[in-house]
């Protein structure tokens, strides 16, 4: 896996890039996760992120973790900050949040970024984001293209009946 670190992406252990240190070495940030979750109303729907960190170095952590999304226009949808609590040198814990407001949009850009403490047993640590893609099944839109689709279906089979030619006699 790989660290983002001011938009430089960087892979490995603990790697010094200009402009800032990756986690590799005190933490592991796993891949942000998403899940979508359709909602009844159509301007709802929500998106469940998480991931995983682990502590590898040999002091208590303490973090601020800053969730938002955003639509496929850059348009930021949601946000929530979660604060990660006295992690301790080699525990794990998974992250959470649930993001609202997807609506119809169907894709949305998810992002996680982690801020640690700057100094973590005497290594400078900068703030990581992830990235992620998340789907909400967007039924208002496809149930309308269904409703349109079958409407013309209909149009179609009527007016073929009733434009058939009718028998003519002649008498």
């Amino acid at each position: 896996g790989g660290t983002s670190d001011g938009g430089t992406t960087v892979s490995g252990g603990s790697t010094t890039v200009s402009g800032g240190t990756s986690v590799g070495g005190i933490l592991y940030m796993s891949g942000l996760e998403s899940q979508g979750v359709p909602a009844v109303n159509p301007a709802d729907g929500s998106v469940i992120l998480w991931f995983s960190l682990r502590n590898i170095s040999q002091s208590t952590i303490d973090a601020d973790v800053h969730f938002w999304m955003t639509n496929p226009l850059g348009w930021q949808l949601d946000a929530a900050d979660v604060r990660v609590s006295a992690l301790k040198p080699g525990a794990i814990q998974v992250v959470t949040t649930e993001l609202h407001g997807v609506g119809q949009w169907g894709f949305v850009n998810a992002h996680a970024t982690l801020t640690p403490p700057a100094s973590i047993d005497g290594i400078a640590v900068a703030p990581v984001t992830r990235d992620a893609v998340a789907y909400v099944f967007p039924w208002l839109g496809t149930t309308g293209a269904f409703a349109v689709l079958g409407s013309f279906a209909a149009w179609y089979v009527v007016r073929r009946i009733y434009a058939t030619p009718a028998a003519v006699s002649v008498a």
